[in-house]
């Protein structure tokens, strides 16, 4: 009897510990359960502020109407009409590009600043696919051809959530 008795005081010091452990980790588990709630609650609440935020806002969190078009640029005024005039005869730029000496950049821009004013009124008024007349400016001609015509467009809730979160939070404070 001594004999068992004496193996049994490990096993019980071994009993004491592990309930103590599964006790303080149940502990622990449901603390953390409890933060674990509250977080997703104030995370709910928070998700209603951003989207109704957003929603009220919704034209702040979009782009505007773009224009992409080429751009190129003549040191000679007369290279600028002779290309301007074989654009509109059905050439095309790269074969222009390899006759006459001329750059062509593929740009997009956004009315109301992007560009430069003059720029902007001749890009903004041309219709897709239409070369404009060269215009000079500061010594050089500039012939401009539009690409395409990109429609305004709305960033969703998802896109925005970095943007809108920072405002909301810049507004609580």
């Amino acid at each position: 009897f001594q004999n068992a008795r004496q193996k049994m005081i490990p096993l019980k010091d071994k009993y004491e510990k592990f309930v103590n452990g599964t006790l303080n980790k149940n502990l622990e588990y449901k603390t953390l359960n409890y933060q674990l709630k509250d977080l997703l609650e104030d995370d709910e609440k928070l998700q209603k502020k951003l989207k109704l935020y957003y929603n009220k806002n919704i034209n702040e969190f979009g782009s505007t109407q773009q224009r992409e078009f080429l751009s190129m640029s003549f040191t000679d005024e007369d290279d600028a009409y002779r290309v301007f005039n074989r654009l509109r005869n059905g050439k095309t730029v790269e074969e222009l590009e390899k006759e006459f000496s001329f750059k062509s950049n593929k740009l997009t821009a956004k009315k109301d600043g992007e560009l430069r004013k003059e720029f902007e009124d001749i890009v903004f008024f041309l219709e897709k696919d239409q070369v404009s007349k060269p215009v000079a400016v500061e010594g050089t001609y500039y012939v401009f051809m539009l690409l395409d015509i990109i429609p305004e467009q709305h960033l969703t809730l998802a896109e925005a959530q970095d943007t809108v979160y920072n405002l909301v939070m810049e507004k609580k404070m």
